[in-house]
């Protein structure tokens, strides 16, 4: 039904009785959920994971944050270093397997922070400091996203001179930009990139990049009212929790687990390609590094990934590194069968989260891999009680 005209010479209401009852009948259904769903345990980061493993959501070196995926993206730039001359600054940026560890201890922690200690010691942020970046299941857009807003730095901190840059096949099946990363779009020097660069090579890229930045106006317009706020601050709760137990239902009835097949569609395998490669060539072309990987993967066990899109992916990611200059590494079989552990609440086998020891073996492997990247120099401990003054 058409909006109902307003009559000559009556004012217009501005519609605050319906907007008033709509938030709070919003407020009661989300406290009705909140009700329902308290009982389940999730892990708002990442609701695939919960039970014996366990995200590291940040962690602190000298006091100072070394990584982080819990704070809005802004803030998280804002903890990168500050340009000091000598210093030369590494983000480790990945999906879950970067901030998940599986059968965690106490004192546990992840590769970005085990190679930061490797190569600086307890110093922050040192010679060569490593900041982490991690979202689950982090799609190749948003990490074109990331990759490009580091490209392109605020004055106070430093852009970096190695990329380290972890690629997942099955996170190749998605598009999109989560409303955690949204912020990164409204950034003038990302927005003014994005409309200059036009390069017919990723004409796709491109106008998915146009999408992403029209939700994400649109999403400014509904930041206002009662109901907005109560999804902001109350619904990720009901998100994830619904989530989860929409999971967990759709899996027993579908008979769904880790080792089911899940096919990649072509369209969104060539478009999460050209975000990867459009990475590669933005970081080139600003004098940084990139070691591109593909991520470890679980060797004896069935896994979701079908074989012959899984070897392509693995020989695409290798083409597209030598044809922009990066460094690419394939860790598929680097963790071995007793550094992983089970999958979320579950018996079966976790074939993509490792533990605490399997996320030191990786640091190790990058610490060897990069080293003719950055000389020999950047990748050797400090000597012991050498202070970040010294290092400059």
């Amino acid at each position: 039904m058409p909006p109902r005209a307003t009559p000559p010479g009556e004012e217009p209401t501005d519609g605050g009785g319906p907007r008033l009852r709509t938030g709070l009948l919003t407020a009661t259904l989300l406290l009705v959920a909140a009700v329902v769903l308290h009982s389940i345990h999730f892990d708002p980061q990442d609701p695939g994971l919960a039970g014996n493993t366990r995200s590291v959501l940040h962690e602190l070196v000298a006091g100072q944050d070394a990584r982080d995926n819990h704070r809005p993206a802004l803030e998280v730039l804002d903890s990168l270093p500050t340009p000091e001359a000598g210093r030369r600054l590494i983000v480790w940026v990945g999906n879950s397997h970067q901030h998940a560890v599986n059968s965690w201890q106490p004192g546990d922690t992840v590769s970005s922070v085990y190679l930061h200690r490797m190569l600086n010691g307890e110093q922050w942020p040192g010679r060569t400091p490593v900041f982490g970046i991690s979202y689950p299941n982090l799609t190749c857009e948003e990490q074109f996203l990331i990759a490009l807003a580091l490209e392109l730095p605020a004055a106070h901190v430093t852009r970096p001179a190695l990329l380290i840059e972890g690629v997942r096949f099955h996170d190749a099946r998605e598009l999109g930009i989560r409303a955690e990363l949204r912020p990164l779009l409204r950034l003038p020097r990302v927005r003014e990139w994005i409309h200059a660069e036009r390069s017919a090579e990723f004409a796709e890229a491109f106008a998915q990049l146009d999408r992403s930045l029209a939700e994400a106006d649109a999403e400014d317009e509904n930041e206002r009212g009662v109901e907005p706020w109560l999804m902001s601050n109350v619904g990720p709760f009901i998100y994830y929790a619904s989530l989860q137990a929409l999971t967990d239902s759709r899996n027993w009835a579908f008979g769904i687990d880790t080792r089911t097949k899940r096919p990649i569609l072509p369209q969104r395998y060539t478009l999460s390609l050209q975000f990867l490669e459009l990475m590669l060539q933005v970081a080139r072309s600003n004098g940084t590094q990139v070691l591109l990987y593909n991520v470890p993967l679980r060797q004896e066990v069935m896994n979701p990934y079908v074989p012959d899109q899984y070897g392509r992916f693995r020989q695409d990611l290798a083409a597209i590194a030598a044809r922009r200059g990066a460094l690419f590494e394939d860790y598929d079989s680097l963790i071995p069968t007793e550094l992983w552990g089970t999958w979320y609440k579950t018996a079966y086998p976790d074939f993509s989260h490792f533990t605490a020891a399997g996320h030191r073996l990786l640091a190790e492997r990058v610490r060897s891999d990069i080293a003719p990247l950055l000389g020999a120099a950047s990748t050797s401990p400090p000597p012991p009680g050498e202070s970040d003054h010294a290092l400059q």
